[in-house]
């Protein structure tokens, strides 16, 4: 056997590492929903937003635009790759009022976004139905469109962050911040429903559109006995004998807020081989991709989970 059997195995191990990452990633669909105007120029808020823009989750994707003074009946929502969910937005309480308000500091997608907006009654609810449980980030985006300082209470039933948060304004212009222009709610969906609920003095409080994140769950990588069955390669003939060892670590990092930040794979394999002398060949390899930070802190990605494996085998 020559030193080939390095390189062999050590494809094997950063294919193990890679299908043994890829769970770690599956989460449940996340959702953008702007609540809109349907008339007037887009400088007062009408159409939605472009996929590029993530907004203040920095969740990029297909954004819904959804009828401001409702919606009265189930609306369904698609997904941030513009396909169907099964997901849909009903509104109830104080609805059927809407508007839009020229402000000029806000341009793009910010407009488009934050001036227009459903005036909040005594009481709004939006309740959305249909999704896969698990655990999501709530952003709800409450500010006058006008430029006001006006007191809004947005609340998630159940939230695991404080349920009730004051968005207060004023718009700061083109860009975001969390208690000023929305509210960030971490909730534990059991039933496939997360409701929001809104409070505010009419004819000021406002809302102007929502963000579902999905957290990504950190799940175990793989077992031993399966990290052993697959890295571990043992000559059964003797004539010649084998020393192998191999390296697997992963590394996942997350922010504050729960979302990931990056994540690495990194695999390495030595094999030598003794007749008569010695051979040595070894590889290596990383897979590292950078992925948008987002959450109410924007902070820098702390390291959620870390899994290492090393095996030596002779033959």
């Amino acid at each position: 056997m020559d030193g080939s059997v390095a390189w062999i195995v050590s494809i094997r191990g950063l294919a193990l590492a890679i299908g043994c990452a890829l769970p770690l990633f599956a989460r449940p669909q996340g959702l953008n929903v702007d609540l809109d105007i349907y008339f007037g120029p887009p400088e007062v808020g009408n159409g939605a937003p472009s996929a590029s823009f993530g907004a203040a989750a920095g969740q990029p994707g297909y954004w819904n635009r959804v009828f401001a003074g409702g919606p009265s009946i189930p609306w369904p929502l698609l997904g941030l790759d513009g396909g169907p969910t099964g997901i849909t937005l009903l509104a109830s309480g104080g609805i059927g009022a809407a508007g839009g308000s020229y402000f000029p500091i806000n341009v793009g997608d910010y407009a488009l976004l934050l001036n227009d907006y459903a005036h909040i009654g005594a009481e709004n609810r939006y309740l959305f139905s249909g999704l896969e449980n698990g655990e999501y980030f709530v952003f709800t985006y409450a500010v006058h469109a006008g430029g006001r300082t006006v007191d809004t209470e947005a609340w998630v039933p159940g939230s695991a962050t404080p349920s009730r948060q004051i968005v207060t304004g004023p718009m700061p212009g083109n860009s975001f911040r969390l208690g000023v222009t929305h509210s960030a709610h971490r909730v534990s969906v059991a039933s496939a429903a997360i409701e929001v609920v809104l409070r505010g003095p009419w004819p000021y409080a406002e809302v102007n559109g929502f963000q579902i994140v999905p957290v990504p769950e950190v799940w175990p990588v793989c077992s031993m006995a399966t990290a052993f069955a697959l890295l571990i390669v043992r000559r059964r003939k003797p004539p010649n004998s084998l020393s192998l060892s191999l390296s697997l670590s992963l590394s996942l990092c997350v922010n504050r807020s729960g979302r990931l930040g990056r994540f690495s794979l990194r695999s390495r394999a030595a094999a030598r081989t003794r007749r008569g002398g010695s051979h040595e060949r070894s590889h290596s390899g990383r897979l590292q991709e950078p992925l948008e930070s987002a959450g109410p802190s924007n902070g820098t990605p702390r390291c959620r989970g870390r899994a290492a494996f090393r095996a030596n085998g002779r033959g």
